[in-house]
This record gives C-alpha cells, structure tokens and sequence, in this order.
C-alpha cells in the first residue's frame, strides 16, 4: 500500500505504558519544487545521478504519513484513529524488516504526520520541521482537527548542554504526560528538542535528517548508544551534544573528514533509495551495469550487478537494511 518500514519504538517511546514491539509504517509525498529534484535524479529509474553537492530549492516541502499497529490500551491517545489496511510484517517484529511474502495485511492507525520547508528564513540549516500527532477522541473531520502540533525546529541548538535554554526548537507543553514527560522519555527530542512520538529521544528530527550523505558516515544517523539514565553526566551529554547536534547548511557535510559521493541536503529518502539500489544490484535483484551510485560510494564495485548464483545471501541483505529513520 505505498508504506516503508520505519524504526521500531522502543518501549517508553509512544507512551508510558508503550511496550517494544510495535512496528511503524510511513508514506510521504512532496510538492513539484522537491519532486522536480527527484525526478532529475531518477530520470534513468535503476541508475540515478546524485550531484556531489545536492540542494534543494527554497520552498520545498514534503508531508510524510506514519502509522502503527501499536495497541490503543497502550497508546490511549490513538484511539478511534483513522485506520489504514496494509501489508506488514508480523505482530511484534519491530524494526526488523522481513521478505514480502511473511507480510499479512493489518489494521494500521495514524500516529503522526511530520512536515519539511526549505526556508531561507531558517537562517542556520535552511530547513523547517514540524511535527503533529493525533490525538483522539474524533473531533471535526476526524483527520486534520485531531492533528496536535508537537514540535517545531528551525536549528538543533549546537552548544546547548541543559533542557532549560534551548532556543531553536518549540515543544507543545499540553502534550507533556501525553506524548513526552516520564522516565524513558522525560522530553520529546534529546534535552528538550523537536521531534516526534515514533522518533528517537536521544536525538531531534534535524539532528537526524542533518547526517543524510551518501554513503552514510560511519557512525550512523544518531547517538542510538547514549544512556538516557546518564542525563546527569555532564561530559557524556556534551559529547553527544557536540557530535549530533550541529546546524548544518545545504552542501555541508556531515562527518567531513570521512569522504562521501554526495551531500543530501536533509533527505534521508535519498540515502535510503540509493542504499536499496546497490542491494538489490549486489543481491541480484537488479541486473545489467552497476548503478554509477554503487561504485562511486564504494558499495558494490563490480560492473555489473551480482547473478543469482554469487548474490548476497537474502538473510544478509535483510539484516543490513536496517530501517534509516531517527
């Protein structure tokens, strides 16, 4: 039904009572400005172009659909959600992504829509995001007037070490005991920053979306190693702070000492289209030439993708394609 994986929320995520196991599902869309670039990347659908330093243009904005199958006993504020039928995986296989025939189709709620502008008003990253949740009981039309802002970013307060002095992010504070605000998660994003229910608390949603490149830095997309009980820690803080959370312009790099095909300007869709193109090719998925992207970030070197017979194990290629959200 059009749905990607997205990361598993641990439990404590979605709610307080919230137990691991739920799995996340997600749709976005994009508007012509963005779309346009997509469309220049994919002219040829099995080999796309990226250019070394990828920028979107201003006004660019992209919607993005996430749902669950998450319980309403746990997560009480979805209740009477809309729901979606679609094909996934089964009960409790969280982040894990398994082959498509595994998947049966299942009842999926909405649980929140993030938003993405390309604003040269954000005069630090260039970006905005927002984030909004649904919040029942039906109200209205039962789709939009039960969105519920949450939070807002237009910078990742780079040097900002305390909850008490972000400044670059905006956090609905009627949603705390609802969406944030207990012992796994005492705020929405890391130390008080934007993000959203389904997303990681030791990170924000510029934060993550700032290490997209191709190929992706070596340490990943977020501190996911960070001990949420060592708040206290003034030194674990700052170093996480100092590595993950830095305002990062259109054409700048992430990692920048680590060398890289392309600059993505935000969009982890792209890192993650360009991954499952070289697996497919290494997996022998894809045939005919290597996919220029695979060679020029190292990924699968051969001239051409693999035959069945020398393909990556399918175990293998599943495992590796670990789901490239916050």
């Amino acid at each position: 039904m059009g749905l990607t994986k997205e990361r598993g929320p641990k439990a404590g995520d979605l709610s307080e009572t919230s137990a691991e196991g739920a799995q996340v599902w997600a749709v976005g869309f994009y508007n012509t400005s963005g779309a346009a670039v997509f469309g220049d990347i994919f002219s040829e659908p099995c080999n796309p172009s990226l250019p070394i330093n990828l920028k979107f243009p201003d006004d660019t904005a992209s919607i993005k659909f996430l749902f669950t199958d998450a319980s309403t006993d746990e997560v009480q504020y979805l209740k009477d959600a809309p729901v979606y039928g679609a094909l996934i995986d089964p009960p409790g296989s969280s982040s894990q992504s398994l082959p498509v025939n595994q998947r049966t189709k299942r009842t999926l709620r909405l649980l929140q829509v993030d938003i993405a502008v390309k604003d040269n008003r954000s005069f630090e990253t260039g970006w905005v995001f927002g984030t909004f949740v649904w919040r029942g009981p039906p109200k209205g039309d039962q789709l939009f007037d039960n969105l519920v802002p949450v939070s807002l970013q237009w910078g990742n307060d780079p040097g900002v070490y305390d909850d008490q002095s972000i400044k670059q992010s905006w956090v609905n504070a009627d949603l705390e005991g609802v969406t944030f605000g207990w012992t796994k998660r005492p705020s929405m994003g890391f130390m008080g920053r934007a993000n959203g229910p389904a997303d990681n608390v030791r990170s924000s949603c510029l934060s993550c979306h700032s290490a997209a490149r191709s190929p992706r830095a070596a340490i990943g997309l977020l501190g996911s190693s960070f001990n949420m009980e060592h708040l206290d820690d003034t030194q674990a803080v700052k170093r996480h702070v100092d590595t993950w959370f830095q305002n990062i312009k259109s054409g700048q790099l992430f990692q920048p000492t680590e060398p890289a095909a392309a600059t993505l300007d935000y969009s982890l869709q792209l890192e993650a289209a360009a991954f499952r193109v070289c697996s497919a090719c290494e997996a022998g998925d894809l045939t005919g030439p290597t996919p220029a992207i695979c060679r020029s970030t190292g990924f699968y070197n051969r001239p051409k993708c693999s035959s069945p017979d020398t393909a990556m194990p399918v175990k293998r290629l599943l495992q590796s394609m670990a789901p490239p959200r916050q």
